[in-house]
């Protein structure tokens, strides 16, 4: 068997390619650029030290989301385009608790199921549902006058919500 020079950069290129194959062309990058073309989402993502690409941004039934530029995520080759299998920002990411779930954005909005409690958080105020029952201080203003309520606040009455600092 004849040997084959090639340089150091050949070499790095075969190696990638050669990794790629064997992860089925999974890759790692950032997000550059959000876009919809057809009702659908894509990211352009930069991988660490490999080319541009655009990734279709696949989401659960029921969810749609537009990651923040930077975020990082992962992406698999189909066919002849990618696809984003996994996103996270973890300088915005909560610490869900064992069995919990927490739905958040970027803007430090979330909804935390812990155990049998559902909390509403809005990034500056708890939200209170109708039926709900809070203990906090609460500042209320109706027209020009603005009351100072204190104790048990109970929601009640249609759609309404009580917001609680």
């Amino acid at each position: 068997m004849a040997k084959q020079l090639i340089d150091v950069a050949q070499l790095r290129r075969l190696i990638r390619s050669e990794i790629r194959s064997a992860m089925g062309g999974a890759r790692r990058g950032q997000i550059l650029e959000y876009s919809v073309s057809g009702g659908r989402p894509y990211v352009t993502l930069e991988g660490y030290g490999e080319e541009v690409v655009e990734a279709q941004l696949t989401e659960a039934f029921g969810l749609a989301s537009r990651p923040p530029t930077g975020t990082g995520l992962v992406a698999v080759r189909s066919g002849s385009q990618h696809v984003v299998v996994g996103a996270e920002d973890r300088s915005h990411r909560p610490s869900p608790g064992d069995g919990e779930v927490v739905l958040y954005n970027a803007h430090g909005q979330k909804v935390d199921l812990q155990g049998s409690a559902v909390v509403i958080n809005d990034g500056a105020r708890h939200v209170a549902r109708n039926g709900d029952a809070c203990s906090h201080a609460l500042t209320v203003t109706i027209g020009p006058t603005t009351y100072d309520v204190e104790g048990t606040i109970s929601v009640a009455g249609g759609t309404s919500e009580v917001l609680v600092p």
